[in-house]
């Protein structure tokens, strides 16, 4: 998966990038296409597809939609188990079949990761520190858009019930 101990997302170019993504999602949500440039960075291209309306899987290029992909994300809002699982199952076999990697253990985590999860898996395509960043500074800006849209629901309580524990143990 890919992390950030060695490389960093351009923030500006994040925060560019995140209401343009959000305006796809809100026109094409079931799937699109957009090639995101960054300053600096190769331009990556996105192309995304919901496989169900809280959960969807994007897929990094370079070279176009066409071009190798080079990383792959899974988008989950934990709304729904059996979406949530069916995407997991699909992206779990496409992705076996584009890497020589064994990534059995990293999606046994994704699955017992039970809040909204972004998971994303480099490919024998992230090859250089460049593409490695413009892959993250469009994840970033897809996962704040694709959370800021799925995740607008309204609870009746507090998100974080542990915090309410000593409240409730001390009312017992």
């Amino acid at each position: 998966m890919l992390g950030d101990d060695d490389f960093t997302a351009p923030s500006d170019d994040v925060r560019r990038l995140a209401p343009q993504l959000a305006q796809y999602l809100a026109d094409s949500p079931a799937d699109f296409e957009i090639d995101c440039k960054t300053n600096g960075l190769p331009a990556v291209t996105l192309v995304w597809q919901a496989v169900f309306p809280t959960a969807g899987f994007a897929q990094f290029r370079f070279g176009g939609s066409d071009g190798e992909i080079a990383a792959a994300s899974l988008f989950l809002s934990r709304m729904h188990a059996a979406s949530d699982e069916a995407i997991i199952s699909s992206g779990e076999a496409m992705l076996g079949s584009q890497s020589r990697a064994n990534l059995a253990s990293a999606f046994a985590t994704v699955r017992q990761h039970h809040r909204p999860v972004s998971a994303n898996f480099a490919l024998a395509g992230a090859n250089t520190r460049e593409k490695r960043c413009a892959i993250l500074a469009a994840n970033l800006a897809l996962a704040q858009a694709f959370f800021s849209k799925y995740m607008r629901i309204e609870r009746s309580e507090p998100a974080d019930r542990a915090a309410r524990l000593p409240e409730a143990v001390a009312q017992s």
